[in-house]
């Protein structure tokens, strides 16, 4: 057979037949050459215009003026099927051929999207998310078009067999992505295939398109794709978790040849047939017909085309240098407003020049902006990670990511309601976890010392929330489905509706004890964050750890919150008038609403008192806002808290006059070690999605 060839070839040469059962595509000792034999098919001539070329009207492009092939009554196919077998027979030891159907899946939701978008704007802002509000595109299924395609090739291929006598492929292989998965099973599965040539597709790896930062390209976990497709079979090694893509990182041309030719070595040194079908991508097809020395040839989606292919292991050194993975760019406030085509992944355009167009658009200044996101430590080591769920006593179900010996110095935390409370930004974009995920990555920290921890009220956030955080490195992910609670008339259009705040502020001071108390660990510095946060001034988090650190008494400290126009969204966040501090004390029931006339008129709001001031300044409050909020975590574990209840000027029979959530939280601290309340200044800022 032709594995036994190559492996006789392999010990002719005087090298080890185990370098052709490895996956490295060249050694010391030998490596597989690959040449496309012309003079067969329409699409090895440079005169066949790809963006033209029909399979089904021209034969699978085979020619019928080729020369060579048995005599006698014989279909084109049936001659070059003898063509092939005498190459075969007819070759040295260490030479064989296979003729590779490449098939391109038909359409993507994320084709469409790239359709409806156009290219400029699907590259820089669009293939980043998972979808829109209306399809998911991330590990993108078939669109009724698609379907449509794969059914095509199915009817094509079923004349073929009939009326060319079309060879049947003897093995099928098939990337991982869920659009080849469904394309190759519409194509084959009803097949009338032989017994001994069944319809069992391999899912390889390697097979997969271009790793880049597109969710598209972003597969899904190997026991969802065993559930979708039980008769599949995986080759030896595959991962239960996605080992490639990072949404950070991208593959560069070069890399993917690379790898694209260690699949074709495995197919050659272990696959002993020669009739080979391959259901793959636009750019891994790509990808492949480079390394097999084929004219560039692309296809449609659906599309099919074979190729004659000529492998001859050598025995001299020819070995290939691994290529590194790319840092990605892209937009962070939404697609641009001018922008390039042809480019593969990232902007076509300098990202910041896009962030200003679109904040002149909102009138937000944003001189600070950090505009591009990217990730420069180290990946993690997916070996040393446990993941599991479990339900705990209460009910909550519990989703727990760890890292083997990580020491995670900061605690993340976010709480989510449902998939509204990402909220959406500049009117048009819905925002979802992995928007939020990637405000995270835009900090600039290294998310191998943080942990994180999300508490949501939606099942399908939840499971949304965690493959969000599936490839980032952090040293731990805790991520709580809660019972919501239920307060009526309140929905995220509502949440500013005065008549609700003080059961919503008491219910949502509630959720932030509870997340505190389940996910802290041994970590020094608390975040909170708004998961409707969608920008955050260069490096705020790492000021807010420094002020931490270096001053003892900086225990709490928030930043400016704005929003769309908006100077000052968190009106939470104010420091009263030296003159009425009488008004942290009890107030009579009778004297409320005048105090009330008195704080409002005697507090100072955040702009006012960081105006004018320095980067490195910190200014006192006595109340802040929770949209960012950091906490050193040794108030927490000496009784730091929310008041779910209005604190201020509480007795034990009645409840305070103000002071409820973030509000009471500087007041309840105040006589612990570090427990002051601060105010960053300068051009510290954190910007609210523009929801109105």
């Amino acid at each position: 057979m032709l594995k036994s060839a190559l492996l006789s070839a392999a010990a002719l040469c005087g090298v080890h037949a185990a370098t052709l059962n490895g996956t490295n595509s060249t050694s010391t000792s030998g490596y597989t050459k690959y040449s496309t034999v012309t003079g067969y098919f329409l699409q090895d001539d440079a005169s066949t215009n790809a963006s033209t070329f029909d399979y089904t009207a021209t034969n699978f492009g085979l020619k019928s003026n080729f020369t060579g092939g048995s005599c006698g009554n014989l279909t084109d196919w049936q001659r070059f099927a003898s063509v092939v077998n005498s190459l075969n027979a007819n070759a040295p030891l260490n030479t064989v051929y296979k003729v590779f159907w490449l098939g391109r899946h038909g359409e993507g939701y994320h084709n469409a999207a790239e359709t409806y978008y156009g290219t400029p704007a699907w590259n820089c802002w669009w293939s980043e998310l998972t979808g829109n509000a209306t399809v998911s595109w991330e590990d993108a299924d078939l669109t009724a078009p698609g379907i449509k395609q794969a059914q095509i090739a199915n009817a094509f291929w079923k004349s073929e067999i009939a009326v060319q006598k079309t060879p049947y492929p003897q093995s099928y292989y098939t990337s991982p992505l869920t659009r080849c998965t469904r394309t190759a099973n519409i194509t084959f599965s009803d097949l009338a295939l032989p017994h001994y040539y069944p319809f069992v597709p391999t899912i390889k790896e390697f097979f997969r398109e271009g790793i880049s930062t597109h969710t598209c390209d972003h597969r899904s976990n190997k026991s969802v794709i065993a559930a979708r497709f039980p008769t599949y079979k995986f080759e030896p090694g595959f991962a239960q978790v996605d080992p490639y893509w990072t949404g950070i990182t991208a593959e560069p041309a070069p890399a993917q040849d690379i790898r694209s030719k260690k699949a074709l070595d495995q197919v050659f040194a272990q696959d002993d047939h020669t009739w080979i079908s391959v259901t793959s991508h636009s750019g891994e097809i790509a990808s492949l017909l480079r390394v097999l020395g084929h004219r560039t040839f692309s296809l449609s989606t659906g599309a099919i085309i074979p190729v004659l292919v000529k492998g001859e292991f050598l025995p001299y050194s020819n070995a290939t240098s691994t290529v590194a993975f790319t840092t990605s760019t892209y937009c962070t406030n939404g697609p641009p407003i001018t922008s390039s085509s042809g480019v593969a992944q990232g902007c076509g355009i300098d990202c910041s020049i896009a962030d200003e167009q679109r904040s002149t658009r909102t009138g937000i200044a944003q001189a600070s902006i950090s505009a591009k996101r990217s990730y420069a430590y180290a990946k993690p080591d997916f070996q040393a990670i446990t993941a599991g769920e479990v339900v705990l006593a209460d009910g909550t179900k519990h989703y727990r990511r760890r890292t083997a010996n990580a020491e995670p110095s900061l605690l993340i935390l976010a709480l989510n309601q449902d998939a509204k409370s990402w909220s959406s930004d500049f009117r048009e974009t819905t925002r979802t976890a992995n928007d939020f995920m990637g405000l995270l990555v835009s900090t600039d920290l290294n998310l191998a010392n943080v942990s994180i921890a999300l508490l949501t009220s939606s099942a399908s956030e939840f499971e949304r929330i965690r493959l969000a955080t599936d490839r980032l490195p952090f040293a731990r992910v805790d991520i709580y489905l809660h019972s919501p609670f239920s307060i009526p008339g309140l929905s995220y259009d509502t949440r500013h509706d005065p008549a609700l705040q003080l059961q919503r502020r008491s219910a949502i001071a509630g959720l932030r004890n509870y997340l505190v108390s389940r996910a802290l660990r041994d970590e020094k510095h608390i975040l909170w964050l708004d998961v409707d946060i969608v920008e955050l001034s260069t490096r705020i988090v790492q000021t807010m750890l420094h002020h931490s650190d270096s001053n003892p008494e900086a225990g709490i400290i928030t930043a400016r919150c704005q929003q769309h126009k908006i100077e000052n969204y968190d009106k939470n966040a104010w420091a009263l008038n030296r003159d009425e501090k009488t008004l942290l004390e009890a107030i009579p029931h009778a004297d409320r609403e005048a105090a009330y006339t008195r704080l409002e008129k005697s507090r100072k709001t955040v702009p006012e008192l960081i105006k004018d001031s320095k980067d490195d300044e910190l200014f006192p409050l006595d109340s802040v806002g929770a949209t960012i909020l950091y906490l050193r975590a040794d108030l927490v574990r000496q009784g730091a808290f929310f008041p779910t209840s209005r604190i201020v000027g509480a007795t034990f029979g009645a409840a305070g006059w103000v002071g409820l959530e973030s509000e009471g939280l500087c007041y309840s601290v105040k006589a612990l070690k570090g427990g002051k309340c601060w105010v960053l200044g300068g051009r510290n800022w954190v910007r609210h999605s523009d929801w109105a």
